[in-house]
């Protein structure tokens, strides 16, 4: 049973490569090709502010206007990756309560998207959510208490509900592709986690690899899992 499970999972993420999508996971992996090998790319020209922001937004901001030109309106998910390219810019600077606060906008454009395509909840959704929940607030609870002021405290926990919540309504869409949203959100939190723990309590080597990498995979499937929704839809 778990073996099927797997492989069902496993046939659904490849599913999202859609060969109508093939130009937008080409640009896309390229983009984040840039990003991690921004060094070598642009040699002494790396450090430049306007290269660091291009660099870290341009993969998100891809995403979001594969979504809207496939959409052809901006909708609730290419909102959400605009505003997730914008926290960006804003990890790019070191501003991290601008950059909470423009990850948390994004986030509650994909509760209220994942709200509107909600199925009802069962007994293995209410099963998992209490997993969820008891896992974030624990690592909440052991990692926000390090936060060196108090404006960073209240919008670490903040986040945490916000990130939580996208969560468990991703858990709750009705699409046949919900576990696609699944593995998203359990990415987008496990990076975000490390970015916690690294910031509050102590870094770790290998973290910016782990954080982006985990953060552009969640990203890259809710993009693909909205283009594909829209292009049944058409």
């Amino acid at each position: 049973r778990a073996y099927r499970w797997s492989a069902t999972i496993l046939r659904r993420v490849v599913m999202q490569f859609d060969s109508r999508n093939l130009w937008v996971s080409l640009l896309f992996f390229v983009a984040v090709g840039c990003y991690f090998f921004r060094g070598a790319i642009f040699g002494e020209f790396a450090d430049l502010s306007v290269v660091r922001d291009l660099t870290k937004a341009l993969p998100i901001a891809l995403l979001a206007f594969a979504v809207a030109r496939r959409s052809g309106r901006v909708d609730l998910i290419v909102a959400a990756l605009a505003l997730s390219a914008a926290g960006d810019v804003a990890g790019e600077h070191r501003a991290f309560l601008w950059q909470v606060g423009f990850f948390m906008a994004a986030h509650l454009c994909y509760i209220t998207a994942f709200w509107r395509e909600r199925r009802a909840y069962n007994r293995t959704d209410t099963s998992l959510s209490a997993v969820l929940w008891v896992v974030l607030m624990t690592f909440a609870g052991v990692v926000i208490p390090y936060a060196s002021t108090t404006a960073e405290m209240i919008a670490a926990l903040l986040y945490v509900i916000v990130i939580g919540t996208m969560a468990t309504m991703a858990l709750c869409h009705r699409q046949p592709d919900r576990w696609i949203y699944c593995i998203a959100a359990l990415l987008f939190c496990s990076s975000d986690a490390m970015i916690g723990y690294a910031r509050f309590v102590e870094p770790f080597a290998g973290r910016g690899i782990a954080i982006m990498t985990t953060y552009f995979a969640a990203q890259y499937l809710f993009a693909m899992a909205a283009l594909r929704r829209r292009a049944a839809t058409r």
